[in-house]
């Protein structure tokens, strides 16, 4: 629906019935994986609502931050403090974020528009090189942990080299959140994912954080 659709439904309603309807709208494209690449239903609604109430807005849109996988909402999250995914300049940490949202959900929605043409992905089994490539040698991993009916958890971890800052990576585990199976690295340059490492045993200074970005969340 358009925003003035939107806007007509919202104008009587109390603050609180909104904020169920958009979260409800968001929750719904999540998990349907609905348009995570271009506009969605939730941004003409959530224009609707930052011209019925801004200060609802603000609180709407620091939640969608941390609740969508769709890049245009909220509105102007490259410049909001709570951004994740979408920046002029990738950083390290958008990246671990999105790979390790990607892994939680064993979706490749969330990594297909920040890997660089000619990204190079590292492991055990050798190189591969591009991102076609890449993406399918993910998306075919994430259909036997589907079909399998394996548990991956991708939590959020930082390596620790003395001297330096620290580095943001992801640690992988198959099964229980105990059962480590390796260390994610990535390097980013610019707007893209330019380099991606897999390794099997984790560096000696890695820091677990209990953070596991979208695992299983609804609210």
């Amino acid at each position: 629906m358009g925003q003035r659709i939107w806007a007509g439904l919202i104008a009587e309603l109390p603050a609180d019935d909104v904020s169920v309807m958009f979260m409800g709208v968001v929750i719904a494209e999540r998990e349907l994986e609905l348009m995570a690449w271009k506009p969605a239903t939730s941004l003409p609604l959530l224009q609707a609502i930052q011209d019925h109430d801004d200060d609802l807005y603000q609180e709407l849109a620091e939640w969608a931050a941390d609740h969508t996988i769709n890049s245009y909402t909220p509105l102007g999250r490259r410049e909001a403090s709570c951004a994740r995914l979408i920046r002029t300049d990738l950083t390290p940490e958008d990246a671990a974020f999105a790979y390790a949202r990607a892994w939680n959900r064993l979706t490749d929605l969330f990594l297909r528009g920040l890997i660089a043409d000619d990204v190079l992905y590292t492991s055990d089994d050798g190189p591969i090189t591009g991102k076609r490539v890449f993406l399918e040698h993910q998306w075919k991993r994430m259909q036997l942990f589907w079909q399998c009916k394996l548990p991956v958890f991708a939590e959020i971890g930082a390596i620790r080299n003395p001297g330096k800052a620290p580095e943001p990576c992801v640690i992988i585990a198959y099964g229980s959140k105990d059962s480590l199976a390796g260390v994610v690295r990535l390097q980013t340059q610019g707007e893209f994912i330019q380099r991606i490492e897999m390794d099997s045993e984790l560096p000696l200074h890695t820091t677990r954080t209990g953070l596991y970005p979208q695992l299983g969340r609804l609210l």
